[in-house]
């Protein structure tokens, strides 16, 4: 079965301000975000119905390397990433946030 993989523009801007605030800490480090959150991508794509379910469709898989999980919603034809959160933050406040827009 072929399934749509869509991330949404949200997720793009997670990326660039996680590797913004990790470049100014230590530069260089932004390389290895990217390449931890396309792995994830990767292994979404390859395998959504691993991830736990948090509610409904809402799933969400937690970076290897960085403490930050990107959440998506899992559908039988597709999966469409919401964005990437930092565990620090307030996950339920930035869902709200997310599913609202």
């Amino acid at each position: 079965m072929t399934r749509v993989f869509r991330t949404r523009p949200e997720y793009w801007d997670d990326l660039r301000e996680a590797a913004a605030w990790l470049d100014a800490q230590t530069p260089g480090l932004s390389s290895k975000l990217a390449a931890d959150a396309a792995t994830t991508l990767q292994k979404i794509a390859e395998s959504p119905a691993a991830y736990r379910a948090l509610r409904g469709n809402l799933r969400r898989a937690f970076l290897s390397r960085f403490n930050y999980t990107v959440v998506f919603l899992y559908e039988a034809d597709r999966i469409s990433v919401l964005g990437m959160v930092h565990g620090a933050r307030d996950f339920e406040r930035w869902l709200q946030t997310r599913l609202s827009s």
